[in-house]
């Protein structure tokens, strides 16, 4: 899952009455940036910033 990919699905409806979906695939994206990427990587803390408005 990536951004690109979620921007697709907001687009083609995939996200309609589905919250949950959304919500699943955004955790998804920064659980994995946390996971494969070094703390203090652009990549890991541009997650944080997005676990802070998530």
């Amino acid at each position: 899952m990536d951004l690109t990919t979620v921007e697709h699905n907001l687009w083609a409806g995939e996200y309609d009455g589905a919250v949950s979906k959304f919500y699943d695939d955004l955790a998804q994206i920064i659980y994995n940036a946390f996971k494969f990427h070094p703390e203090g990587s652009i990549i890991f803390n541009e997650a944080n910033l997005m676990l802070a408005c998530f």
